[in-house]
């Protein structure tokens, strides 16, 4: 029972530990020609299978039987597939300088080159550089002894076998010394190339692929194979996999001397890629383009207008330069007269790309967007003819919008408002020489970049702004300031709205360590002064006010009083308030305006609560026993002297409320002079209060029948003002002139009331 249960014990714990075994993957059978040979046994507790392509049966050498006495040992070996006393024994023959039969050779390589698809994915990547050098060693062998051909589907086999370790290399083992990763590519390109004709197309472009990936680039033979095969077309994509790798490595930094190679290397690929219509990447044919240099690209422009000529259909990198940019040209010339027209223009060269744009023929949109990038670069960067390349700018924008069904993006939007912003904001430093300048306007033909011209941009990007958010956020601020500066009122406001609605979270839309834009302010003062309903105008406050900014105090009165106009009093007194609450102190011309405000706007109540407010003055906290201060007196003195100059002082209730302001005025100012003497803001404060108490008597005579009384009353309070202040010419100048009208007639009180 205890060796029962050992047994079963170590049972479970192979099994657990998925301990390999030889003939645990694989069983060996007899086919019906009475052969022996292997077969793949699927075990689910195994792991997957790798390396299983261009793999066939094995099948012991027939002839072994016939072999020499030496080579038993080796016939053995192969007919138990036993792939490591066989290659002990091809190790010994080779240090013997013993000739292997080709038959034994055939079945040492055929044993080896399968075994790794007999064997779980966790083992196969350790084993695989074994194989593959042993494989390498045999078909070296091969080599030596002028053996007889081998199967086709061997070639193949080895070929994948050192493609798929130099895969695994690239892909997997970054950190391997450089000389390993350029050796292992070496021996597969000496494979492939030698190989070449037993392999079939897609293995072909693979080894190709991966080549040129690793920067072995003497390709030329084997491109050629590759194209001359009758199959090539039949995946295209797949093709053109091969041509793309060649084109991005010919992309990569290379010393001078290498660099030209590479660029004919590039080109004639590309060439190979358009004749027989495969899909290459457009990104790599521009990149490529640009490599090539500006004075070429203009030769490869006109090359695509020339007669056409022969090509051969191979690669051919040591033809003249005029070659090969010819023969390119041929394949695709629409297409590479287009590449070019945006490598130029990336350059800084729009010239091909205007030509382009007046054939009537349909250009491919990045034309159109090259070419307004690069005349917006002239048009920021020099002196010279700027007004030319914004107007061609512009000019290419119709023509995309009007000849086309295509849509400017951001990005063109944005060049061109930096084009404009340049134009408007000209401050450049060192500008650089425009050497196109001469063309440019005689393409312009004398047009000209205008105000009226940007005005029309900015209404056709806020119709499409009302749909979707066509401007970058800097962009669209950028556009902004230029109509602020230019004093377009409604363009600006309506930026601004919509800066709102599509990037609210960017309020107030200027750096917050910076004090209040003289443009924002520009745009406040202009919404009260152009806005009838004053939406705007509050919601631009607000958004100053709640990023922690705010407004001079006249404009902040200058907007009360529009809003007390507009029939907004709620918000005004809101505005008040806030102001009150955000400023340290408010001087008293803000307060003496904002009363003035609210009592011609009939609203006497909430301007005496917003004068407590104003002048930090609480009734319920009056105590005339102590000293007055000068705020209290203030308050006293602007409430009456701007009540008296409204239709308040014709009101009985408000004048009632007056005359006991102004009682209370005279009892605080006496506790005030008792402790203190008087000064000249105490002067001016005096002579306020008794001007508004000499202007209420007025009013108050068409009230009272007897002017005499009036007149005593008159006197009265001009004398007791003389007394604390002396001789006070405003007052002494509405005195005479009430006395020489007639001041009982309302016809004459006007023009007493407007003396002063």
């Amino acid at each position: 029972m205890l060796a029962f249960g050992l047994e079963q014990q170590l049972t479970f714990l192979r099994k657990s530990l998925s301990i390999p075994s030889r003939r645990s993957y694989t069983q060996v059978t007899r086919s019906l020609s009475g052969q022996r040979s292997i077969s793949l046994i699927h075990d689910p507790v195994k792991s997957e299978l790798k390396y299983s392509k261009y793999i066939q049966s094995y099948l012991p050498p027939a002839d072994r039987d016939t072999w020499p006495e030496k080579f038993r040992e080796m016939a053995e070996a192969l007919s138990h597939h036993d792939e490591e006393a066989c290659w002990r024994l091809v190790e010994a023959y080779s240090a013997r300088n013993i000739p292997l039969p080709f038959s034994l050779w055939l079945g040492a390589c055929s044993l080896l080159a399968q075994c790794l698809s007999t064997r779980p994915k966790a083992l196969t990547y350790s084993d695989l550089d074994t194989t593959c050098d042993q494989l390498s060693t045999l078909f070296s062998l091969h080599s030596k002894q002028n053996m007889q051909s081998a199967p086709s589907n061997l070639y193949r086999r080895y070929v994948y076998l050192l493609l798929k370790r130099v895969e695994h290399l690239d892909a997997y083992d970054n950190e391997l010394a450089d000389h390993r990763r350029s050796t292992q590519a070496s021996t597969l390109h000496e494979a492939a190339q030698r190989h070449m004709q037993h392999l079939d197309t897609p293995l072909l472009g693979r080894a190709i692929y991966r080549l040129a990936r690793l920067r072995c680039l003497s390709l030329d033979a084997l491109v050629n194979e590759f194209v001359s095969r009758n199959d090539l077309l039949h995946d295209p994509g797949s093709a053109a996999q091969p041509f793309n790798a060649i084109i991005e490595s010919c992309l990569l930094p290379q010393k001078d001397r290498e660099n030209e190679n590479l660029l004919r290397l590039g080109l004639e690929t590309m060439r190979l890629a358009f004749q027989f219509s495969l899909p290459i990447r457009g990104a790599k044919t521009q990149m490529l383009l640009a490599k090539l240099g500006n004075e070429r690209l203009h030769d490869l422009y006109h090359k695509t207008h020339a007669d056409p000529i022969n090509a051969p259909n191979v690669l051919n990198v040591d033809a003249p330069w005029d070659t090969l940019l010819h023969r390119i040209a041929q394949t695709r010339p629409k297409y590479l007269a287009e590449r070019v027209a945006v490598a130029l223009c990336r350059s800084g060269d729009p010239l091909v790309a205007l030509q382009l744009l007046n054939d009537p023929s349909c250009l491919p949109y990045d034309v159109f967007a090259a070419a307004i990038s690069a005349l917006t670069w002239w048009a920021r960067e020099t002196r010279q003819g700027y007004n030319a390349a914004m107007s061609l700018a512009h000019q290419t924008l119709d023509k995309l919008c009007d000849e086309t069904e295509m849509d400017p993006d951001q990005q063109m939007y944005g060049e061109l408002v930096r084009g404009w912003e340049s134009i408007f904001h000209y401050n450049k430093k060192s500008p650089k020489p425009n050497p196109l300048a001469d063309e440019l306007s005689a393409l312009d033909q004398g047009r000209g970049a205008s105000p009226a011209q940007f005005m029309d941009f900015t209404r056709r990007i806020l119709s499409q702004l009302d749909e979707w958010p066509v401007l970058r956020h800097v962009h669209h601020m950028r556009l902004l300031a230029i109509n602020i500066q230019l004093g377009h009122f409604y363009l600006s406001k309506r930026l601004y709205e919509l800066a709102r609605k599509y990037d609210p979270e960017q309020l107030p839309f200027f750096e917050a360590h910076r004090a209040l834009p003289r443009g924002m302010l520009w745009l406040f003062r202009e919404s009260m002064r152009r806005n009838a309903k004053l939406s705007f105008t509050v919601r631009l406050y607000h958004d100053v006010i709640a990023s922690g900014f705010a407004f001079p105090l006249p404009d902040v009165l200058q907007f009360v009083r529009a809003l007390l106009l507009g029939g907004m009093p709620t918000v005004a007194q809101r505005i008040v308030l806030d102001t009150c609450e955000t400023q340290s102190s408010v001087d008293g011309k803000f307060a003496s305006g904002v009363l003035k405000a609210f009592f011609h706007a009939n609203l006497f109540e909430p301007g005496l609560a917003l004068a407590e407010i104003m002048y930090d003055v609480k009734m319920e906290d009056l105590n005339l026993e102590h000293e007055a201060p000068n705020s209290r007196l203030e308050m006293y003195a602007s409430c009456i002297f701007e009540a008296s100059r409204t239709h308040l002082a014709k009101s009985s209730v408000a004048c009632e409320r007056l005359w006991t302001m102004m009682d209370d005025f005279r009892l605080a100012l006496a506790h005030a002079l008792a402790s203190r003497s008087m000064d000249a803001d105490t002067t001016f404060v005096i002579s306020r209060a008794y001007q508004g108490a000499l202007r209420l008597t007025i009013e108050g005579t068409k009230r009272v029948p007897n002017d005499t009384e009036v007149i005593q009353q008159m006197r009265g309070l001009l004398e007791e003002a003389r007394d604390l202040i002396g001789t006070s010419k405003p007052l002494e100048d509405l005195y005479e002139h009430a006395l020489q009208k007639d001041i009982s007639n309302p016809q004459n009180y006007s023009a007493i009331e407007q003396t002063i």
